[in-house]
């Protein structure tokens, strides 16, 4: 991809974030953690953690798509309620 497509794409998701979430990327992108290098990891490390990977699923524990998705659209509607839906809801849920 060259650099002035790349650029475009750039510029079209910092439109589309809100002034609050450009605010925070701001900050994040001038951090030192936003620096902080990638691990590097040994063959061995990555096949240890390949087989426990394998493990855990040949066990079961995972989790489908479709969980997943189900998990972020509650999440997404969950985030939309007002404080006092929020609450409301909350206080339903401890009554039980």
């Amino acid at each position: 991809m060259d650099r002035e497509r790349l650029k475009a794409i750039g510029d079209n998701l910092w439109d589309t974030l809100s002034d609050d979430d450009r605010e925070w990327l701001a900050e994040y992108l001038t951090t030192d953690t936003a620096r902080k290098p990638f691990k590097r990891y040994s063959m061995d490390e990555i096949n240890t953690m390949l087989d426990e990977a394998e493990a855990r699923f040949d066990a079961g524990r995972y989790v489908t798509n479709e969980e997943v998705m189900r998990r972020l659209d509650l999440l997404i509607d969950h985030s939309q309620r007002t404080e006092t839906e929020q609450e409301e809801q909350f206080e339903m849920a401890i009554a039980v």
